[in-house]
């Protein structure tokens, strides 16, 4: 997983990786103005990104922790 954030020009830059092999589970946290999406890897790290679409949050928290329990996606 990679979260990135446009700068200036459109260009693009790297904030946080995991790898998928490293990728134990996600969870949404709701806050005030967003949704935060946090996706847990081993050694503790912690991969987030936020979106105000709380829809699309709780998807994408589904699709990872599916992904993670069986290796696939269902279309």
């Amino acid at each position: 997983m990679l979260v990135a954030e446009e700068r200036l020009l459109g260009r693009w830059r790297a904030r946080a990786e995991l790898t998928a092999a490293d990728v134990l589970g996600a969870d949404v946290v709701p806050t005030r103005l967003a949704q935060s999406v946090r996706v847990h890897g081993r050694n503790g790290q912690v991969v987030e990104l936020r979106t105000a679409e709380k829809v699309f949050a709780q998807r994408l928290v589904d699709l990872v922790n599916r992904l993670v329990a069986d290796g696939r996606a269902r279309r």
